[in-house]
């Protein structure tokens, strides 16, 4: 029952161990899968964000701005500004799409295909505020990422002479994460069905290595206890049971096949001393019958 116990013991640390590291392996995959699907779709999104307001700064130019500030040419500006509705319409995660004149203290609205109207000071946003100073004086910006809504903000310069004038664009990535939430929730059902008949697996393939090895030299041990003087036979039943190449295995084999040799000698000497005795009591008796004979 102690060997028993023993190696079922075994066994379980083997497997506990596997599952912890199934369980780590699994995560580190989902957490990289995570990573992966998020810097890839920010990137897709970036490209997209700056696709579409490079394509509104190669169309306008100043001129058409000031004149639309000014109240002129309003059949071009519709038309203008039904392009950007169609363009942030096309998808529902484009947020925001605005031409905006950077102002020190404000920001004139030139088109917004949301609610503002043309000419309107707004102060600026919030999301803004990290590159408010670069805008108000026509340098370059790079991408803005903010958290809360998750969101992607694109920035294109239409003129940078002071005022400058920009366009922007705000695309929403909440989907996104949602996506990539289910995504990674996917992928850790996915490789946890494929853990589980890992270790399943696993499991049975350790008992053919492992328990059915001892359970033999466990049997045939215990055959030889009661018989010691087969220690011959044993030797040879333990050299045959396969060790898988496994040096623990091995060695208990070896360690076995020893201890049969010294008991089996051990048994060959007392079996020839039982016959010496058994000579020497024949002798005495034989003559002690010659001895009432006479």
């Amino acid at each position: 029952m102690k060997g028993e116990y023993r190696k079922r013991t075994l066994k379980y640390r083997i497997l506990i161990l596997l599952v912890f590291s199934v369980f780590v392996m699994d995560l580190l995959i989902c957490l990289i899968c995570g990573y992966t699907y998020t810097t890839s779709m920010k990137d897709e999104y970036n490209s997209v964000g700056e696709s579409i307001v490079g394509t509104i700064a190669n169309s306008i130019d100043r001129e058409d701005v000031d004149l639309w500030l000014s109240g002129g040419e309003n059949s071009e500006y519709e038309e203008v500004l039904r392009q950007l509705v169609l363009i942030r319409e096309s998808a529902l995660d484009i947020e925001v799409l605005q031409v905006y004149r950077m102002n020190y203290n404000n920001m004139t609205v030139v088109f917004d295909a949301n609610n503002h109207v043309r000419g309107e000071n707004i102060a600026y946003p919030q999301p803004l505020y990290q590159v408010m100073e670069r805008l108000k004086i026509g340098q370059d910006v790079a991408t803005v990422f903010t958290n809360n809504p998750p969101a992607i903000i694109n920035f294109a310069i239409i003129n940078s002479e002071s005022p400058p004038i920009y366009a922007i664009s705000k695309i929403n990535m909440s989907a996104m994460y949602t996506e990539r939430d289910a995504f990674v929730k996917k992928v850790f059902f996915i490789i946890t069905l494929s853990s589980i008949l890992l270790i399943l697996i696993s499991s049975i393939y350790m008992d053919r290595l492992l328990i059915v090895p001892l359970n033999k030299i466990e049997e045939t041990l215990r055959r030889f206890a009661e018989d010691n003087t087969t220690g011959d036979e044993t030797k040879k039943a333990l050299d045959e049971i396969k060790d898988h190449n496994i040096k623990e295995i091995y060695e208990i084999k070896e360690n076995s096949m020893v201890i049969c040799e010294d008991v089996g000698i051990k048994a060959n000497e007392i079996k020839e001393l039982d016959q010496k005795i058994i000579q020497k009591m024949q002798v005495i008796i034989k003559e002690f019958e010659d001895e009432e004979i006479k």
